[in-house]
């Protein structure tokens, strides 16, 4: 199934209704899908906003804003809110909700975007990057940043623990419905960032599926872990970036188990 396809079947429902879970529920596991635990709520992602400054007038990017989740919060640092969405679907349910951000919100790839060099002094990519082509997703928004501006960022990491049954399980589900999921060698990632004039001066590893919601991290990089969230800050002026491979897929996790033969899942 093409993935434009995918995000505007019935996923606008489906998310809109975690979230909801994940900020009035209580309880760490989810009531809507059995094994899992509920996402991260609202208040855990403006913690992470919050760790970078915003200004009356900067241009700011929600790159994968679905429903517009997040604008309020930016709206009121003063900023000039944009965003943009795969989905036609997601797109038509924040104009519903903020019918005067018309010229502010757009159906777009994150891989090839209609804005111009260094527009943006903030780009927030939380909870997307995982269903990107993600080398060149980054590249372009690194493209459309002003330099000294910031991109703050979330994703899966390839290499998580064998024994993190929930994360295994999240990884096969999501394959065995088609949706979109790729993992980042997050090393290499941040080797090719660091070649490319771009600093990491903010980072957080959760080591296991569900950490994120309890805010239990490091902030130095473990061997193993499953989610990551990390400032970026664009130091030099390229125009064009070029990124070698650092995603796939399969997790370098899921690749191991499925190369013993262990059945995880009936």
């Amino acid at each position: 199934m093409d993935r434009k396809d995918y995000w505007n079947q019935t996923y606008v429902d489906y998310y809109k209704a975690r979230v909801k879970e994940s900020n009035i529920e209580k309880q760490d596991a989810s009531k809507l899908v059995e094994g899992d635990v509920k996402v991260a709520d609202d208040h855990v992602a403006e913690v992470f906003f919050d760790q970078v400054a915003y200004a009356p007038g900067m241009k700011l990017l929600d790159f994968g804003c679905s429903w517009g989740r997040f604008s309020p919060f930016f709206r009121k640092k003063g900023v000039d809110y944009y965003g943009i969405d795969i989905s036609e679907q997601m797109i038509a349910s924040a104009l519903e909700d903020y019918p005067d951000l018309e010229e502010r919100l757009f159906v777009a790839e994150g891989e090839n975007m209609p804005f111009s060099y260094g527009f943006f002094d903030r780009i927030i990519c939380y909870g997307t990057f995982d269903a990107c082509y993600q080398e060149s997703a980054l590249a372009e928004m690194l493209r459309v940043l002003k330099k000294g501006g910031c991109v703050l960022i979330s994703g899966k990491n390839d290499n998580y623990f064998d024994d993190d049954d929930k994360a295994l399980l999240a990884e096969h589900n999501a394959r065995e419905k088609g949706h979109p999921n790729y993992f980042t060698n997050v090393p290499a990632m941040q080797e090719a960032l660091v070649r490319s004039h771009v600093s990491v001066p903010y980072a957080e590893y959760f080591l296991r599926r569900g950490d994120m919601g309890k805010l239990a991290f490091s902030r130095v990089m473990p061997e193993q872990f499953y989610e990551y969230r990390l400032v970026l800050e664009k130091e030099g002026d390229e125009e064009n970036y070029a990124f070698p491979s650092f995603s796939d897929a399969y997790s370098a996790t899921y690749r191991r188990i499925a190369h013993t033969g262990e059945a995880r899942f009936a």
